[in-house]
C-alpha cells in the first residue's frame, strides 16, 4: 500500500529503473548474445554427442542458443538496474 507522494515518487522512479533496464538488457542480448553463442556452441554440442549421442545437434543448436540469449538478458538487466541505482544514489548523495 502506498502510504503518501513520497512513496509514490519512489514507485515511479523504479518503474522507470526497471523500464531503463529492460530496454538496456534487450539491447545488449541482440549485441552479446550471438558472441556467447559462437564461443559456447562447439563446447555445448561436443558435450552432447559424448554423453547422449550424435543425432541431438540440431535441437541442441537451438536451445543453446534460447539458453545464451536468456542468459545475456538477466545478467545485463541486473547490472543495469544495479548501475543505474548506485549512480543516482551516489548523485544524489553527494548534492544533499
Amino acid at each position: 500500500m502506498m502510504k503518501g507522494p513520497r512513496e509514490a515518487g519512489k514507485a515511479k522512479a523504479l518503474k522507470a529503473i526497471d523500464g531503463i533496464a529492460n530496454v538496456a538488457a534487450i539491447f545488449l542480448a541482440f549485441l552479446l548474445g550471438p558472441y556467447l553463442y559462437d564461443w559456447t556452441i562447439g563446447w555445448a554440442q561436443n558435450f552432447v554427442a559424448s554423453n547422449y549421442g550424435y543425432g541431438l545437434q540440431g535441437i541442441v543448436s537451438f536451445g543453446w542458443g534460447c539458453l545464451c540469449g536468456a542468459v545475456v538478458y538477466y545478467v545485463a538487466q541486473a547490472s543495469v538496474a544495479v548501475l543505474i541505482t548506485m549512480v543516482f544514489g551516489s548523485i544524489i548523495v553527494r548534492f544533499l
